[in-house]
């Protein structure tokens, strides 16, 4: 009898301590999380017009170069442009979008940058929420890569109208509330982040 009760006794706590120490958000645990969220889901875009009678700039040149818009010169140095059929398979395998933007009735919105998270770089817990400080960076895509080494600026204008810096280390804070089921990122700033 007295092993059976010494044996409960074991499973009560151990249970009791595994449950609270689910509560404990580590920066491993932070990381993950964070990483996972809708804030490091997005990108940076550059804006494509579709359409007659623009501009040539490297841009364009960059993405006819790899087979994805078909660039027909014109007199006076404008061009029209037009997805080609590789073109129209990426956007839509890599959901691309395409819309009106400033006037323009058609536009290839071409992420160039997508948020990387570097490191959690604190912790600061309470009992049910936690803020976690971080750095994270922009990197660029191989679109982006593509167009950097032909001298596009890519910060110049997109969905986000402030430059950016690619591979510059930002600092952040994301707000984590614990649920029933465990962490989840409720809030990250800075607001380029947020989702």
């Amino acid at each position: 009898m007295r092993f059976s009760t010494t044996l409960s006794l074991i499973v009560c706590v151990s249970t009791l301590l595994l449950a609270c120490g689910s509560s404990t958000l580590s920066r491993s645990k932070a990381q993950e999380l964070l990483a996972a969220s809708a804030a490091f889901k997005q990108s940076k875009t550059y804006p494509f017009m579709l359409a007659k009678g623009i501009s040539v700039e490297k841009a364009y040149e960059a993405l006819a170069s790899e087979g994805l818009i078909e660039v027909l010169h014109k007199p006076f140095g404008v061009v029209d442009t037009e997805l080609t059929t590789k073109g129209r398979e990426t956007a839509a395998n890599l959901k691309w979008k395409i819309g009106p933007y400033i006037g323009a009735p058609r536009v290839l919105f071409v992420p160039v940058a997508v948020p990387e998270l570097v490191a959690i770089t604190g912790i600061m817990p309470s009992e049910k929420e936690a803020k976690a400080e971080f750095t994270w960076k922009w990197t660029l895509t191989a679109i982006g890569q593509k167009l950097a080494q032909r001298g596009v600026s890519l910060g110049g204008w997109g969905d986000i109208s402030v430059g950016f810096n690619p591979g510059q280390v930002l600092n952040g804070e994301a707000v984590l509330q614990l649920y029933d089921d465990g962490w989840r990122v409720t809030d990250v700033s800075p607001e380029e982040l947020h989702i």
